[in-house]
């Protein structure tokens, strides 16, 4: 997928949050704002999954199953979030999540703030092989 292709719907995800959180503003638990952010990115014609299940596999085998709140158009992962302050857990949450999921681009974003706090994720990934044997 083209660069740019990325950039225009992390700004189109990004606005989705804006308005979501100007909206319900901070308070809620996170479901709340998962069923609305799932209403304004169905309303602006948004490709996702929700609750997009990742299968975690350790020397070709399965080992656990983690879930992403958002998997947007295939290529984005968007994990929300309603804490006072997003910790390195959270973000080493998310990076293990778009590993097993070959996603390079991520949001997180934390709607317990006056302001929704909205941090990047990236990660670098290796395309998964196939195991001999």
């Amino acid at each position: 997928m083209p660069h740019g292709a990325t950039d225009l719907l992390t700004k189109q995800v990004v606005a989705a949050v804006i308005k979501v959180h100007s909206e319900l503003g901070p308070g809620f638990h996170e479901k709340a704002y998962s069923n609305a952010m799932a209403i304004e990115m169905r309303k602006q014609g948004i490709a996702f999954e929700r609750e997009k299940e990742i299968r975690v596999s350790y020397d070709g085998e399965e080992i656990d199953r983690h879930f992403l709140d958002h998997f947007v158009d295939g290529r984005l992962a968007l994990e929300l979030k309603t804490v006072e302050e997003l910790t390195g857990d959270h973000y080493a949450q998310i990076r293990s999540h778009m590993k097993a999921a070959e996603c390079p681009d991520g949001l997180r974003v934390n709607f317990a703030k006056a302001k929704a706090d909205l941090r990047g994720v990236g990660v670098s990934v290796a395309p998964k092989t196939k195991r001999r044997g």
